[in-house]
């Protein structure tokens, strides 16, 4: 079966409806980006969280991207707990779609997690924090919404 997501496409179309994350540091940073594309804030249709991959430049300035992917404990981790917060902590709850696709090393895949937009304002409530807040996709960067643009969200 052939795999729906081509990470060459993927890394071709604009960074502002793909996100990048090498080794996912901080969880909670793939699901504020999960949060601003189903939030498409800018009408582009949502966009793709990539774990597992890390954009850079080559020699000649241009982006490129190498997919060394994560290890299974990793992905899984990962996986577990984007999908149970995405449905908890995300106001009204998201539901991903998640691909598989082999990694550039050995042993390892790239997760890649397909958002829809929804045409809904969603909010995220982080797990250390009381109150919740919206994020958008402006240009390449999720943001918090605030002022002008979470008026204009909502």
């Amino acid at each position: 079966m052939k795999a729906k997501i081509d990470l060459k496409e993927l890394a071709a179309r604009e960074s502002e409806q793909v996100e990048w994350k090498k080794n996912v540091a901080d969880i909670e940073d793939v699901i504020r980006a999960v949060t601003a594309f189903s939030n498409d804030f800018q009408n582009m249709g949502g966009g793709y969280v990539v774990c597992g991959a890390e954009e850079s430049k080559d020699e000649h300035g241009f982006q490129k991207v190498a997919y060394p992917g994560l290890t299974s404990d990793r992905f899984k981790e990962i996986e577990g707990k984007v999908m149970s917060d995405a449905r908890e902590k995300i106001d009204p709850a998201v539901t991903p779609i998640v691909e598989e696709l082999p990694g550039e090393v050995e042993g390892q895949r790239v997760l890649v997690f397909i958002v829809p937009s929804t045409g809904y304002a969603h909010s995220y409530r982080p797990s250390r924090k009381d109150s919740s807040a919206y994020y958008v996709r402006l240009s390449r960067e999720s943001v918090e919404a605030k002022n002008g643009v979470l008026r204009e969200l909502l």
